[in-house]
């Protein structure tokens, strides 16, 4: 290809190959040449001055052409107007002027008088001047193209490596140093030995693991580190300069890096220095290797690194049920090997500013609880499995803000006073995630795990299960209990006592129901039930009434302890809830009739509508 200092080698007068035939009517103008160029230091040409002329007659035998036919009717159309518009001068119309004429006197012929252009041919002239001026031009672009070097194409050459400027073998390196004016970074490589891809030929396979001295081999990618000693160990380049009169940042390179191979004696080193003006690459020299080479900014760029980039971002993994032990089996889904099942989840921080416990449970009807200080409550299946999801899901970082951070540092993104510290237990694992809502505009949390000494940068996406608090996690029902569960169920409503025994059998899941030796419709204890497994009490402190108008005690068939729920009066509209001694809030007058009339219903074997 050529570059943009070739010239096309052609002889005076010659015309370049393959140029392209000009069009019919266009002017050319031949490319200058040493007689051309001596003409033009000539002194110019004095010319006889001549009186404009309207047009040119063709020569003898010639045939007008189209555009001097234009030209006439042109001429034609706008001497029709001239003679319209122009106005005599006063004394002048019908009046032939008579002094100096010929017709009486012999003198000397009168000069041609010089005639006006008008602003039509003026204008037409200038058309024509600027028709001119386009076809030089187009020339001029034509010749361009024709030889001046494609840019375009140079511009891929410049990016796309070909040149080879040094090149060992990846398992040979031992050490990279990497020193810039602000950092050094030491990168070591260990040689291991393999034989299981390779015991057919006998041979061990070996490969070279790098660490980065100072850090934890856990928080640095493997495909990070890897692709810094790949692009020492086989660096090519798109272009060998050919100026080396320029200095091109060498003298003070911006980044050093030193290679340190099995056989010292082939150590060598790299020395990246300025920016070329287009930003596609970086001055190279390596030691031992003549000249100057361009090379890529994006192989510079995976050298001249920082910790924090060649961080591994994925900060939880996902636990497999294929990697999990027999006793953790019980944690995942049948169906996949998501899990699905934890022993505790702890919440605090400045959302959750009472401590929340969730604890999962052996109640189908309600897998998981919250306990708040004192207060037991079904939790919320969806919103508390949601929190799993920390764990179960993984936690990957959208970037690392800081490895290695220092107390300071941990100030600075305010993970000593955490928006959210979440800690998931099951079995023997244990996770915990502290969270500062760090990035406001662009809705990144600040993230720190146990176990990982760095501070990440997690988008609120990811985090979205912190959106909920306390009173998303608590279950709307108070009560969720089955009723096959109990043996005895003790009622005092209106002023009357009721039981029920209960019997039911696992085997024929049949269910039946006795109250002092009498049967009872088990269908109808069954609907009756329901209005106690949907009281949904609304939060309320206000005083209520000592003695309960209402008492359900229920036993359990395993032997634990009875659930005691009461109704106390506090308005004519509104009853308190309590639950095992504590009161849950408040529910519509309404309900407690329905409990107070339809356990009645229950004896007298009466269909009772259905729950709401």
């Amino acid at each position: 290809m050529s570059s943009f200092n070739e010239q096309p080698n052609l002889q005076p007068g010659q015309e370049p190959e393959n140029a392209a035939a000009p069009a019919a009517g266009e002017s050319v103008t031949p490319p200058a040449g040493p007689e051309v160029e001596k003409n033009l230091a000539a002194e110019p040409e004095i010319l006889p001055k001549k009186a404009p002329t309207e047009s040119a007659a063709p020569a003898e035998g010639e045939a007008s052409t189209e555009g001097e036919a234009l030209a006439e009717n042109e001429a034609s159309a706008e001497k029709e107007t001239s003679t319209e518009n122009e106005t005599p001068a006063e004394g002048d119309a019908n009046e032939p002027e008579l002094q100096g004429s010929t017709i009486f006197t012999k003198s000397e012929p009168a000069e041609k008088p010089k005639k006006t252009i008008n602003g039509k041919k003026r204008r037409r002239n200038i058309i024509l001047i600027l028709i001119a001026a386009a076809i030089v031009l187009g020339a001029g672009v034509f010749a361009a193209v024709k030889f001046l070097p494609n840019l375009n194409s140079e511009k891929e050459e410049t990016t796309t490596p070909s040149i080879k400027i040094k090149e060992v073998t990846a398992t040979d390196l031992r050490k990279i140093t990497v020193k810039t004016k602000n950092k050094t970074l030491v990168f070591h490589g260990s040689l291991t030995e393999s034989s299981s891809s390779a015991a057919s030929s006998g041979e061990a396979e070996k490969t070279v693991a790098w660490s980065l001295e100072g850090y934890d081999p856990a928080l640095i990618a493997d495909s990070s580190i890897n692709a810094v000693a790949d692009s020492c160990s086989a660096l090519y380049a798109t272009r060998k300069m050919t100026d080396l009169s320029l200095d091109y940042g060498l003298n003070d390179p911006a980044v050093t890096v030193e290679v340190t191979l099995q056989n010292a004696a082939e150590n060598y080193t790299i020395s990246f220095g300025s920016l070329s003006p287009d930003g596609s690459g970086y001055y190279t020299k390596v030691s031992g290797v003549e000249g100057v080479y361009l090379v890529a900014a994006g192989t510079v760029e995976k050298v001249n690194t920082t910790p924090e980039k060649l961080a591994n971002t994925v900060i939880v993994t996902a636990p497999s049920k294929d990697d999990a032990k027999s006793s953790e089996s019980k944690y995942f889904g049948e169906d996949d090997t998501k899990l699905t099942g934890f022993d505790t989840i702890t919440l605090s921080g400045s959302y959750y500013p009472n401590p929340i416990t969730l604890t999962a449970t052996s109640n189908k009807m309600a897998k998981y609880q919250i306990t708040v200080g004192s207060k037991v409550r079904y939790a919320n299946e969806e919103n508390a499995s949601a929190m799993l999801g920390i764990l179960a899901d993984g936690l990957v970082a959208i970037d690392t803000y800081k490895l290695a951070p220092t107390k300071a540092d941990i100030t600075t993104y305010g993970l000593n006073a955490p928006d959210a510290v979440v800690t998931l237990k099951y079995a023997e694992n244990s996770v915990t995630v502290r969270a500062r809502l760090y990035d406001k505009e662009k809705n990144y949390y600040a993230v720190t795990v146990d176990g990982r000494n760095a501070v990440y940068a997690v988008t609120a996406e990811a985090l979205s299960m912190l959106d909920k608090r306390e009173a998303d996690l608590y279950n709307q029902y108070a009560f969720l209990e089955y009723l096959k569960d109990f043996s005895n169920i003790k009622i005092n409503a209106g002023g009357k006592d009721y039981s029920f025994d209960i019997a039911y059998d696992e085997k024929e899941e049949k269910m039946t129901v006795t109250s002092n030796g009498a049967a009872v419709d088990d269908s109808l204890l069954s609907a009756y039930y329901q209005y106690l497994v949907t009281l949904s009490p609304t939060e309320n402190n206000e005083s209520c009434a000592a003695t309960a108008a209402y008492t359900a005690q229920l036993k359990p068939r395993d032997g634990s302890k009875a659930f005691v729920i009461k109704l106390y009066k506090q308005s004519e509209r509104r009853y308190m809830l309590e639950i095992n001694g504590e009161k849950y809030g408040v529910i519509s007058s309404s309900i407690y009739e329905s409990l107070t009339n339809y356990v009645q219903y229950v004896m007298e074997g009466k269909g009772i509508p259905d729950a709401a």
